[in-house]
């Protein structure tokens, strides 16, 4: 086996997005790879979860270098019910309008259902669509099992990571997946 050295490898390694790196907001092409109806472990509200893969751009300058985004895989929590939450001033009757009020928008701009919604057996139909939308990353810290901060031992400081988040589907896309060119 040949040596490798870290400074051979200068300019050679394309850097791929992750926890450390902040996904800088703007547009992008998701692939919504699956779609499945639940219940919160949560909140115990009616809950759909998506699974997306960001497709495009494939690659992005973060801070100067070059970052391949394409492939990064995150979740899409969109529940249909809400508990009474104080601190927003919300009933929970309010709390669950605003959900399904956010999810039948969110339906319409995927070209389906937008007027109505079972929230027992909700319709799914989101899976293997193309979207644009608008995406960046939710900062979070991670934690010991018993909650304590986890801190990072050169700074003292607790440890920050970034989680790629959807922010808004603004429609489907042009752009085709799995087809013949």
């Amino acid at each position: 086996m040949a040596v490798i050295t870290k400074a051979s490898l200068e300019g050679k390694v394309v850097k791929k997005l992750d926890m450390q790196t902040e996904l800088p907001k703007k547009r992008y092409t998701l692939l919504c790879m699956s779609e499945k109806f639940g219940i919160s472990k949560g909140s115990k509200q009616p809950m759909i979860t998506r699974e997306w893969e960001l497709i495009a751009p494939e690659k992005i300058t973060i801070d100067g270098a070059e970052v391949l985004v394409a492939g990064t895989e995150f979740t899409q929590y969109l529940p249909l019910g809400g508990n009474a939450n104080a601190d927003k001033g919300l009933t929970a009757e309010q709390a669950t309008a605003n959900a399904v009020d956010r999810y039948l928008k969110e339906q319409a701009k995927l070209g389906l259902d937008g007027e109505s919604v079972d929230t027992e057996n909700p319709s799914l139909g989101a899976e293997g669509k193309v979207v644009e939308a608008i995406c960046n990353s939710r900062e979070v810290s991670p934690k010991e099992a018993d909650g304590t901060p986890i801190y990072d031992p050169q700074t003292n400081k607790p440890l920050t990571r970034y989680q790629p988040n959807l922010q808004e589907i603004l429609g489907l896309s042009q752009t085709k997946v799995n087809a013949a060119f």
